[in-house]
């Protein structure tokens, strides 16, 4: 048997420790796994005859965990591009609230108006930390097409069928609408009363998921990421045998949670 431990990941929350406990179960070979958090490290004890030490690092990187070589920078340097995006929206808020001052188009009163503008920065930010937005399905179809000879193929291939899968729930979108559910949709408003139980019960849900992050109420997910292990190796081993067809379900299902 061997120790082997993987410093310096990019682990951030309980979910990452999940997404590698997930890959690794599949791994044959190893008898302990321990995932720090806080550490942001991984120690396993493995039989290195049937596993090596550079196979469990492979399967780290598929499971979006490369290992680095250099130190993991500290927490100032670490938000300083945060600060920084933080800062420029700030400042394009104040434009924002000038050009409203002297043209204004919205017909509100000022403490309203600046109500907005506070909003708005906050879903800008929000936005931004959230795990899933747009810009990192480039490092998702980056990372599953891999390197070497057929990678540009197999990104054309991955991104041909998310778009496919996208496409398909518009499309579907928009039957459903032809054929009567867009008045349906159509009185779900800001202000309507469906609109407002949607962003309450919404909003609850997310300021609870805030604490679970921050460690002040417990991780209540975790019997269901129990529950649904079964299901996660088994639609693991389906992404790895039949990625395009992944990617399009990925598509779908992408679209799908955007617009609940």
């Amino acid at each position: 048997m061997s120790k082997t431990t993987f410093d310096n990941l990019p682990i951030t929350c309980d979910g990452c420790s999940e997404m590698i406990r997930n890959e690794m179960e599949e791994v044959e070979g190893i008898e302990m796994l321990e995932v720090d958090t806080v550490g942001r490290s991984v120690t396993i004890e493995h039989d290195k005859s049937v596993v090596s030490q550079e196979e469990l690092a492979r399967r780290l990187s598929d499971a979006g965990f490369p290992p680095r070589s250099e130190p993991s920078p500290g927490p100032v340097a670490r938000s300083r591009p945060y600060l920084f995006i933080i800062g420029a929206l700030i400042l394009l808020a104040l434009v924002g609230y000038a050009g409203y001052e002297l043209y204004p188009r919205f017909d509100l009163p000022a403490v309203d108006f600046s109500g907005l503008i506070v909003l708005s920065i906050g879903a800008g930010v929000a936005s931004f930390f959230s795990p899933c937005v747009f810009p990192l399905l480039v490092t998702l179809l980056a990372r599953e097409s891999g390197r070497g000879p057929g990678t540009a193929r197999r990104a054309v291939l991955f991104a041909t069928s998310l778009s496919i899968g996208a496409a398909l729930f518009l499309i579907l979108a928009g039957a459903a609408i032809a054929f009567g559910a867009g008045t349906l949709f159509a009185g779900v408003t800001f202000t309507s009363t469906a609109g407002r139980t949607i962003r309450t019960t919404v909003g609850i849900f997310l300021i609870v998921l805030g604490l679970v992050q921050m460690g002040i109420l417990p991780n209540p997910l975790h019997r269901l990421g129990v529950m649904g292990r079964p299901f996660m190796r088994a639609q693991a081993r389906r992404r790895r045998d039949h990625p395009v067809l992944s990617f399009g379900l990925f598509g779908f299902g992408y679209l799908l949670a955007g617009f609940g």
